[in-house]
């Protein structure tokens, strides 16, 4: 019903405040924040996220480093102590049968010694050989000063007999001991120590290595494989840095593709709501926003009609006027006819004076029942119009209905599409995780071909090495036989030692071969129980993914549904607000014709009013027409 510009606008726009009122009322403290403000909080906790993991990766990588760097240290401790051992147990056995026939202690002596001078090991030649019968020394690798002295007191940093605890050791049969000892050029620094008793005699011998080359290897070991996760680490703060410069940039291309076309839609309904009906907001895009924008220009149209359909009514009313006035011109030509029938008049009056008695009477009996017609008729309209205003209020009811019926409807086919795209999304997810099983397990088993092929090396290397040590053996005990043979011996002395010192290179590689294949294999099983880990984690993300899954289409079923059931709430509310516009015209049209009708009954009771008057005046003048007529007669 279009009564005035300002009342239609408030019509339309009354029921769109009211939702927006109720709808602020339910919200949530989220809303109290700016949308911009809202995504950069977003922001910043995806932020501290990733950088927690950055955190969280690189104390894990230290973590691994510091442990794998412990744990061969450990392995090379236990290395070197069997090392010693083995190299003390072997020597014993071969000047024990050096000296199998030798009864004199000088020389026993002078063969251990000899023995002694040419043994000399590790890296930088701090490993040597000692020999003791008791505590008095008899044959010394690296001090003979210390060759006749009794050591019984001999302590060590830390208080420790250290002879004492050698002669205790190979008395028991042999065995380890540690303690400190300085090292040239070094300082103090922890020892590992070996003693046994030459079978035959009353002399044990012992060696010992400082762990400080350990160490050494230790760190350096540590040091490369820093250089190996270094780069990864680099590449992985990268990634990361890229991958937040990508964030940021589309979180900010986000608020302003939000803000822009809020702002727009906000400034044109305000110009709508000054008065502007004819506004056309921009609605490029396919958003809620472009979604808004398009409803605003409907509702402008919608105001521009109902202008436009006022103006029609005004238009009508004044030709409605103005056809009042022509017949008000026709009556005043009609009252000048009468004036010329005078003539006619005076011939009927005496009939014109019996009709006016009775039409007076008639006259006062029917404005007595149009008063009452025309209190009906007022009672009539005023009844039209609160039936009006509760229809009024029930199309506001039903344009508020249609309004979170499309709202409900475009949301829930935004849930729908979102939860397809999900949906979709999981499966690729899927797929790419058995991809990922698939390279696990087969890169597992290249690392356990790996590790078997790395162990059949080491069996190989071990044979290696105990051939090295029983050529070794066999050239000590070449250059003992040299050394008794005396001049005639001599050529063959040079060869034994010649094949002692290939064999010292073949034992000194292939330790180091050993070592590196322990490393490789160490490594090999880390990575194979690293791969099982991997392996175990990404069948549980299958498992996680494929549940994931059936989630989303139990959600895309009652998205569905709702996205259903909003679009027959939308068509039904289509329906009521267009029965509630036709009863709304229907009223309308039936509020003028009762309200005209009331006039109507107004003017009847004027015109018989009137008439009434009328009649009185034609008596009256019948009366001096009669008088008249009567004197002239």
């Amino acid at each position: 019903m279009f009564v005035s510009a300002s009342r239609y606008k408030v019509m339309l726009l009354k029921p769109i405040g009211q939702s927006l009122t109720e709808y602020t009322s339910e919200t949530i403290m989220l809303r109290k924040i700016k949308i911009a403000t809202r995504i950069q909080l977003l922001f910043a906790l995806l932020l501290l996220s990733l950088g927690g993991l950055l955190v969280e990766y690189w104390q894990a990588s230290n973590m691994l480093m510091e442990t794998s760097s412990l744990e061969v240290n450990k392995r090379m401790t236990i290395q070197e102590k069997d090392k010693i051992t083995a190299a003390t147990n072997i020597l014993a056995s071969a000047l024990a049968a050096s000296l199998e026939n030798v009864s004199d202690p000088v020389e026993q002596q002078k063969i251990i010694q000899n023995a002694f001078t040419k043994i000399r090991f590790e890296k930088d030649k701090s490993g040597y050989f000692y020999a003791y019968k008791g505590t008095t020394c008899v044959a010394h690798g690296a001090n003979q000063s210390l060759i006749g002295k009794n050591l019984n007191q001999l302590k060590g940093p830390d208080d420790t007999y250290i002879i004492q605890e050698l002669f205790t050791l190979a008395n028991s049969g042999g065995g380890i001991t540690e303690f400190d000892w300085e090292k040239p050029g070094e300082g103090l620094q922890p020892k590992i120590g070996s003693a046994q008793f030459i079978d035959g005699t009353d002399i044990w011998i012992g060696t010992g290595v400082y762990l400080s080359n350990i160490r050494k290897n230790q760190a350096e070991f540590k040091t490369n494989l820093m250089s190996i996760a270094r780069p990864r680490i680099i590449f992985v703060a990268s990634l990361f840095g890229v991958f937040l410069a990508g964030i940021l940039f589309l979180c900010l291309f986000i608020i302003r593709s939000i803000l822009r076309p809020l702002t727009s839609v906000t400034q044109g309904a305000k110009d709508i709501a000054a008065g502007q009906l004819d506004l056309q907001i921009s609605t490029d895009g396919t958003d809620e926003l472009s979604e808004l924008a398009v409803a605003m220009n409907v509702m402008s149209k919608e105001l521009v009609t109902g202008h436009n359909d006022l103006h029609k009514a005004s238009l009508e009313a004044k030709e409605k006027a103005q056809a009042a006035a022509s017949a008000h011109k026709e009556a005043e030509k009609n009252r000048h006819d009468l004036q010329t029938s005078y003539d006619e008049i005076l011939r009927t009056a005496h009939m014109l004076e019996q009709a006016a008695v009775e039409s007076k009477s008639m006259m006062e009996t029917l404005a007595g029942h149009m008063s009452t017609v025309g209190e009906k008729s007022f009672d009539q309209v005023n009844q039209m119009s609160e039936v009006d205003h509760a229809m009024e209020n029930l199309h506001q009811a039903a344009i508020l209905i249609k309004e979170l019926a499309n709202q409900a409807m475009s949301q829930g086919k935004n849930e729908l599409e979102t939860v397809r795209e999900g949906s979709q999304m999981i499966e690729m997810s899927l797929s790419s995780i058995k991809d990922v099983h698939k390279k696990a397990n087969l890169l597992q088993e290249q690392m356990s071909q790996l590790d078997r092929q790395a162990e059949s090396i080491n069996q190989v290397m071990v044979v290696i090495s105990d051939i090295a040590d029983q050529t070794n053996l066999l050239a000590l005990n070449a250059a003992i036989e040299a050394a008794r043979a005396g001049e005639a011996g001599k050529g063959f002395a040079v060869v034994a030692d010649e094949v002692r010192k290939l064999a010292e290179k073949t034992m000194e590689a292939t330790r180091k071969v050993g070592g590196t294949i322990s490393g490789i294999q160490q490594a090999t099983q880390m990575n194979t129980q690293s791969m099982n880990s991997i392996a175990q984690d990404i069948t549980d993300t299958a498992k996680l993914a494929e549940e994931s899954g059936e989630r989303f289409k139990q959600i895309a079923i009652g998205a569905e549904t709702t996205y259903d059931r909003s679009l027959q709430i939308s068509e039904v509310a289509d329906r009521q607000e267009n029965e509630y516009t036709q009863v709304s015209i229907a009223l309308t049209q039936m509020e003028k014709i009762v309200a005209a009708s009331g006039e109507e009954v107004e003017g009847a009771t004027q015109v018989i009013t009137n008439l009434g008057e009328t009649t009185n005046q034609i008596t009256t003048v019948t009366e001096e027409l009669r008088l008249h007529a009567n004197t002239t007669s």
